[in-house]
């Protein structure tokens, strides 16, 4: 406690609670101050001498000179609603006390564990208790130097960043809550130093943009003035000539991409509207540009599979990958989608047809002229009439030997009914048994 244990001081109005002992130096104070603790003293002999039941205000006195607050502001309200004859002057200003302590040594409890602002919310009821009180003043110095040592670490990590100017607000709070703070006075004189050759830095940056914009260097400039900004602020006016710049440049270069796309040139176009894009980031005729090549250069890779697909003659791979690309790009924007899809139709009929003939050549005539009947509503007409004819009299044909056996059979001519029904086997393999 720097200001010394709390002791009583005789002044006319008798003994009044509260006064405390400055540290001070020299024969004379040094018997004053052994003076004052012996006046602290002799309350205390006094109480060891009286009776039981007597002496609560000096049992009071004794816990508050050994910092028990607490107990002694107990003690002085009981003996004031207690005893009717007791001094109620001199106990309101004990109790006054007690208050004002209890709230003091909470605060100081808060400073010990570095909580400042929480210590000055109880000095300030402790100074309502007792204002203008010389602790309070103390304490509440050390709660703004602590604030202060806080602001002052914050300002020198901002520092470190980079941001002078916010460093300097840091510093600047730091001083008008302790103007005597000399690291903050330190730090403050840093961080303008820093402010001022990043503002002539700033400058140099700035003027060379001016220079090479009359020179309709208008990227160069751009770059000089983005420079600059990053010393300023972007709401400087170096930013401010940065931003419309790029604007300008941004416009430019989405007409330049939109040319290149009509002409053909896509990737040329894409880096057209990437160039915009950084230039004016998230614009939405950008974006949407950029993501419409997206979509096409993913169609251009599906029907480059679609074609290696028809080489392969995997029609179902092939099947696949179009139908991604139509979903992709329903709008068929490049211009053989169509033709990939005759293509693919095309060849999975040629395949239908040759399993058809392959059919025809097995004699499986029913399932040849099943096959052959399916192209010709697809509209595969080639060499499909006269074979599906062809069939079709296979199995008349066949049908007919059948029904010849079932009349054999009938009249009891087993062998004949036997041949007739193999020669209708050797003509159509796959015809309906008709005859049991």
């Amino acid at each position: 406690f720097p200001f010394g244990p709390p002791i009583f001081a005789l002044e006319p109005s008798g003994l009044v609670l509260g006064e405390t002992i400055e540290e001070e130096t020299g024969p004379r104070k040094r018997h004053n101050a052994v003076m004052w603790r012996l006046l602290c003293v002799l309350p205390l002999l006094a109480v060891a001498c009286q009776g039981p039941g007597t002496g609560n205000i000096e049992e009071g006195d004794r816990l508050f000179y050994l910092r028990d607050y607490p107990q002694a502001l107990k003690v002085f309200q009981d003996v004031l609603r207690e005893d009717e004859e007791a001094d109620v002057r001199l106990l309101s200003r004990r109790i006054q006390e007690s208050r004002y302590r209890i709230l003091a040594e909470e605060s100081r409890f808060q400073l010990h564990i570095e909580h400042p602002q929480e210590a000055l919310e109880y000095l300030e009821l402790a100074d309502d208790v007792l204002p203008g009180h010389s602790l309070t003043k103390s304490l509440r110095r050390r709660c703004w130097t602590m604030i202060a040592d806080s602001l002052v670490a914050e300002g020198e990590a901002v520092l470190d960043t980079g941001n002078a100017s916010l460093a300097i607000a840091f510093f600047e709070r730091a001083l008008r809550l302790d103007a005597t703070h000399s690291l903050a006075q330190s730090s403050l004189v840093l961080a303008e130093d820093r402010q001022a050759s990043r503002r002539r830095r700033g400058e140099s940056f700035y003027f060379r943009g001016l220079e090479e914009l009359e020179e309709n260097e208008d990227v160069r400039a751009l770059v000089s003035f983005s420079h600059a900004a990053k010393y300023w602020g972007e709401d400087s006016k170096a930013g401010m000539r940065a931003q419309a710049l790029a604007t300008s440049l941004a416009e430019e270069a989405r007409a330049r991409g939109a040319l290149l796309l009509e002409a053909g040139f896509s990737s040329r176009a894409r880096i057209a509207y990437l160039e915009a894009n950084r230039l004016q980031p998230h614009d939405p005729d950008s974006l949407e540009a950029l993501a419409f090549l997206q979509r096409f250069y993913e169609t251009e890779g599906l029907l480059a599979s679609v074609e290696h697909a028809l080489l392969r003659q995997d029609t179902e791979t092939a099947r696949l990958r179009l139908d991604a690309a139509l979903e992709l790009s329903p709008e068929a924007t490049t211009p053989h989608l169509h033709r990939l899809e005759s293509d693919l139709t095309e060849t999975r009929l040629r395949r239908e047809f040759l399993q058809a003939r392959a059919a025809e050549m097995d004699g499986r005539s029913v399932e040849a002229a099943a096959r052959f009947q399916k192209l010709l509503s697809e509209g595969y007409a080639e060499e499909v009439h006269w074979r599906l004819q062809r069939c079709q009299d296979r199995i008349q044909e066949a049908s007919m030997l059948l029904e010849k056996a079932k009349r054999a059979r009938a009249s009891g001519q087993e062998a004949e009914a036997r041949e007739f029904q193999a020669a209708a086997r050797a003509l159509v393999v796959d015809l309906p048994e008709s005859v049991d």
